[in-house]
């Protein structure tokens, strides 16, 4: 999604411009949560469970016994939620987790 990338700066970008924080900041950071929002409604219920058991700290084998699936099922949901999420590490899929308050 091109807008998330304008709502959500890179790394790199963060130390080139401000970095909204500040309560008069408020339609952009509704923007972010309204951007995060559709992305987490891009994933699949399972994505979705998987996703908001790797931001409460499980690793893929703890998920996978909870969830009575194999680790390597695990392994797939994750890898296709990091990529509708448009994203290529779980930092920023909880960061965007976080964001859309999963």
């Amino acid at each position: 999604d091109q807008c998330f990338g304008r709502v959500f700066p890179p790394r790199e970008d963060l130390g080139k411009r401000h970095v909204p924080v500040m309560p008069h900041d408020g339609p952009y950071l509704v923007h972010r949560h309204h951007a995060a929002v559709e992305l987490v409604r891009s994933l699949s219920p399972r994505q979705e469970q998987v996703l908001r058991e790797i931001a409460n700290g499980f690793r893929s084998k703890q998920i996978a016994h909870r969830l009575s699936l194999s680790e390597k099922t695990i392994k797939m949901h994750r890898a296709l939620l990091l990529e509708k999420m448009h994203t290529s590490n779980v930092a920023d899929a909880i960061r965007i987790a976080v964001e859309a308050r999963l």
